[in-house]
């Protein structure tokens, strides 16, 4: 538990969120959803933001795309696999009883036959649900398909991540609170964000980490200043508040 949390959500966060600052265009769009989630008021004389973090899926689409486009690109997990009985794939490939095999998520989440020519391209919209794509010709859900099952940074069947829901709630959570409440910038200056690159994938992890840090600067926006972040959680009918404090502080 404690390898999984500390090796794949915190680096998923940081990616997160640097490709969230570094488009002012996309900054600005988030920053509109998240204010659907957002109330703000005064409790024993403290100004206090409530975020819901119930309200992600309904409210916050191009939130949950880019996240999903995050995990596309920097997850590169691999799920493990004990052959059960010989196997025959496509007609060529024989993988015998009691073999071991290994199927690393980073090989399809940037297929070029899955994903189209910018395969390797951070696009926000890319997993965005539209009316023009809910209705595809046959050709539109074959690759619609490819991309369903070639898309697994949590796993897939029996193995599929149950902590997968804790770990969407806790990073959204904690990067809509920083996108929203929050102004960062270059400490050197420069203009824009720019994120570093990602280092060699190292053996264990599921996120490759960052090759180097960062040095930003900080500082709650305008109007923010002195504000108490508080969370609810869980189902509509059994919402418990959590404060920054004792959650993500």
């Amino acid at each position: 538990m404690l390898f999984t949390a500390s090796t794949n959500t915190a680096p998923s966060s940081f990616w997160f969120l640097c490709y969230i600052l570094s488009s002012k265009s996309l900054l600005a769009e988030v920053r509109g959803e998240i204010s659907k989630i957002v109330t703000r008021k005064a409790i024993n004389g403290i100004d206090t933001i409530e975020l819901d973090s119930t309200g992600f899926q309904q409210h916050c689409p191009l939130l949950i795309s880019t996240w999903e486009e995050t995990l596309r690109l920097v997850d590169s997990s691999s799920s493990v696999r004990m052959v059960a009985k010989d196997t025959l794939l496509a007609e060529s490939y024989l993988l015998k009883a009691n073999s071991v095999i290994q199927m690393p998520s980073g090989t399809t989440h940037l297929s070029t036959e899955i994903w189209g020519p910018d395969a390797a391209t951070f696009n926000p919209r890319r997993f965005l649900k539209t009316k023009s794509n809910e209705k595809l010709d046959a050709a539109g859900r074959e690759k619609r398909k490819l991309q369903v099952q070639g898309y697994f940074p949590f796993g897939g069947g029996k193995h599929l991540c149950p902590g997968r829901h804790f770990a969407f709630v806790e990073v959204m959570s904690l990067v809509a609170t920083i996108v929203y409440g929050f102004d960062i910038k270059m400490a050197d200056g420069s203009a824009g964000f720019k994120a570093p690159k990602s280092d060699f994938q190292k053996m264990g992890t599921g996120v490759r980490k960052p090759v180097n840090d960062i040095d930003v600067l900080i500082k709650q926006r305008s109007g923010f200043e002195g504000a108490k972040w508080t969370y609810t959680v869980g189902k509509e009918t059994d919402i418990k508040t959590v404060s920054a404090d004792e959650g993500l502080a």
